[in-house]
């Protein structure tokens, strides 16, 4: 499968991420990152 990943650290691009359809992955990291996914 094929997949577009995302690097977010504020919760407004979150936001406008999950309503286009991006999964959330994992994420706190030390910089307040989180992953998100979207198939292709």
């Amino acid at each position: 499968m094929n997949f577009t990943s995302k690097w977010l650290r504020t919760s407004g691009e979150t936001i406008k991420l999950i309503e286009v359809g991006f999964e959330y992955v994992t994420g706190n990291y030390n910089d307040r990152g989180k992953i998100f996914l979207k198939r292709k």
